[in-house]
């Protein structure tokens, strides 16, 4: 299965999860713009030795994953991809949540 030509083409769970990604890599990438060996999201920055290399790493990650996630949405468990999407924040939101509970 070839890669789809066009947003429309992905199931939901796909696009939704490529439309956030790339809307978050613009974000951090405006933020970044003038670093070559500092990368920086919020407050928070470290060194890198190529901030340019690294966004084409997280490109060809959000291919990857856009691409698996319609692969298995169209295999016929869209339940899946959308639990796959969800799934991380589900598990932080009950992190931080247990974390205020114990005030920790």
């Amino acid at each position: 299965m070839a890669f789809p030509k066009s947003i429309k083409q992905l199931c939901m769970p796909s696009r939704v999860y490529f439309i956030v990604s790339i809307l978050a890599i613009l974000f951090v990438l405006f933020q970044n713009l003038g670093n070559t060996n500092r990368y920086q999201i919020g407050k928070f920055s470290c060194r890198v030795t190529n901030t340019t290399l690294l966004f084409i790493v997280k490109i060809i990650y959000v291919l990857f994953w856009t691409y698996v996630l319609n692969l298995i949405c169209k295999d016929g468990y869209p339940g899946l991809s959308w639990a796959l999407i969800l799934l991380p924040f589900i598990v932080f939101t009950s992190i931080i949540i247990l974390f205020m509970l114990l005030q920790l």
